[in-house]
């Protein structure tokens, strides 16, 4: 973690090595996604959550999620981002998000979420699920 944070551009190479460098501190586990038939005038929904584990030794700040919906080619369709569950994890300390849209788009076929850009922009680094 140190060498990463003075030098971003080492992470690839401890990734490609076996030896990713979480800088964030928060795990993103259990992620799934599910449609939500329409109901009456209430259009589909596309819900997707999951779970933020603290994987730091101290208190971490959560940032805001991303969540972007993909067609059957990895093109980006529609993105958007939504507050963390809380403000902070302490260490091992667990939270579920959830983030909903609703009429999603119909070519979607892969969904990828990790920590919005604005947060990214703080750590140099992503996660991605």
């Amino acid at each position: 973690v140190t060498v990463v944070r003075a030098m971003p551009q080492t992470a690839g190479l401890f990734a490609r090595v076996g030896l990713p460098v979480n800088l964030r501190g928060i795990d993103l586990t259990d992620v799934a996604a599910f449609q939500v038939a329409a109901d009456g005038s209430n259009p589909a929904r596309l819900v997707v959550e999951g779970d933020l584990v603290a994987v730091a030794r101290e208190r971490v700040a959560v940032p805001p999620i991303e969540v972007e919906v993909r067609d059957a080619e990895g093109q980006p369709l529609y993105r958007w981002s939504v507050p963390g569950p809380r403000a902070a994890l302490e260490p091992g300390e667990r939270a579920r998000f959830k983030a909903s849209l609703s009429a999603p788009p119909e070519k979607g076929r892969r969904i990828e979420v990790r920590f919005s850009d604005a947060a990214q922009a703080e750590t140099g680094a992503s996660e991605s699920r």
